[in-house]
């Protein structure tokens, strides 16, 4: 929970609009409250991203913010995303590789 805690408090810090730890915890916790309420919406789009505005809105008097801190949101998971695509792309072009020059060396 440290992480989540640390990664809405920077990216509100970052925004301009910082807020306390115990701010932070809140909006966390509400978020994952609406994304376990919400399990059935793929990848919980929208949901998600709602509750994080809304929040954020509470918490800073500014939408607009909480409306950028949802869309750093789907940044990160789509940077994790992309990590995980270019990791198994490389193990499973590596295995072909190699598959492919054994049987090559076969008689």
């Amino acid at each position: 929970m440290a992480g989540w805690r640390s990664r809405d408090w920077l990216a509100l810090r970052l925004l301009g609009h910082p807020v306390g730890i115990e701010e932070a915890i809140v909006i966390e916790a509400l978020v994952q409250a609406v994304r376990t309420a919400s399990f059935f919406i793929p990848a919980n789009l929208g949901a998600q991203d709602g509750a994080v505005v809304l929040v954020s809105a509470a918490f800073t008097g500014a939408p607009a913010v909480g409306l950028s801190a949802a869309i750093l949101r789907r940044l990160r998971h789509l940077v994790w995303i992309l990590l995980g695509f270019v990791s198994g792309g490389h193990y499973a072009w590596r295995a072909w590789r190699e598959g492919t020059s054994s049987r090559a060396e076969m008689p």
